[in-house]
């Protein structure tokens, strides 16, 4: 009887491991369809939050940010003249998932900066496209709020200003840095994307029993 009970318990864990990976790779595969799709700006989820169906806002929905003081990731920022927000939120572009071919990885968003010229351009891409990224969570939860997109375009702006950049960033990069890392505290106190939620958003009848 213990024998059968064992091997009936090693069968259940089995089949709930070949389910857990066959949704990943059903995960996976839809992300890659929503990066090939969103070549088209029409169908771009940045653009359109509405062109995502409710299993896509779902499997789009999941990201590994984690919560961090506000007070220090605004105080690190200052002792670390703007290298410690660098780091620290390349790491949570690697967090999110990969909804459009250029959002960038962890390596991406960090190693660009380091490029000579191109990092003009990138002072200006990362901290922006991160905050899309962010407000795109929030959609997806049908929340109508949004990370700091304008305050990091002005960052950004005045970082390319000499003598002001310096006080840009000791003053309002911190700023900056400290409402992003409370709009992402704020996201991950909302949990994951609710199906009947996110077929109410798409426009589309909740499925039976979903919650």
């Amino acid at each position: 009887m213990y024998r059968d009970d064992r091997d009936a318990l090693v069968a259940r864990v089995d089949a709930l491991e070949k389910t857990e990976q066959l949704n990943e790779e059903m995960k996976r595969e839809l992300l890659e369809l929503r990066r090939a799709a969103s070549l088209s700006p029409s169908q771009n989820p940045y653009n359109n939050p509405l062109v995502l169906g409710p299993a896509e806002r779902v499997a789009l929905g999941e990201h590994q940010l984690e919560k961090f003081p506000v007070w220090a990731a605004g105080l690190l920022h200052v002792m670390t003249f703007g290298l410690f927000s660098l780091i620290f939120y390349g790491i949570q572009q690697g967090r999110m998932p990969r909804i459009v071919k250029n959002d960038p990885t962890t390596a991406q968003s960090i190693g660009y900066a380091f490029i000579p010229f191109f990092n003009y351009y990138w002072l200006f891409f990362n901290p922006m496209r991160l905050c899309d990224r962010i407000t795109l969570q929030y959609q997806l939860r049908g929340s109508s709020e949004e990370a700091p997109r304008g305050l990091a375009l002005a960052s950004a702006i005045l970082t390319m200003i000499p003598y002001i950049n310096m006080l840009t960033i000791l003053f309002l990069w911190p700023v900056t840095t400290c409402v992003l890392q409370a709009k992402i505290n704020r996201l991950v106190d909302m949990g994951p994307v609710n199906l009947e939620l996110a077929a109410a958003a798409a426009g589309e009848q909740p499925l039976l029993g979903a919650g």
